[in-house]
């Protein structure tokens, strides 16, 4: 699925409401590790194959976004950051 093909199955973009959130909506702990909560725990729940960006024509799965994400940490650990 493309994300134009998402967009097709959405009312018209002038019909959404306005999402506005409260920051006490949402509880966090202290520490949080955001790529193991959105990442991890979702290719975890076999999720893998499942789109986790749309992005223009473009369709990421976590599993591509997995791979990814390893690349840029291992090419970011090998500078010394």
């Amino acid at each position: 699925m493309t994300y134009n093909d998402f967009l097709k199955g959405l009312p018209p973009q002038e019909m959404w409401g306005e999402r506005i959130y409260y920051t006490s909506d949402f509880s966090y702990p202290e520490s949080l590790n955001a790529g193991v909560e959105l990442l991890d725990r979702n290719i975890e729940r076999g999720f893998g194959a499942r789109p986790a960006i749309y992005f223009h024509d473009q369709v990421i799965t976590y599993n591509q976004l997995l791979e990814t994400v390893g690349k840029m940490s291992n090419a970011l650990a090998s500078l010394g950051i």
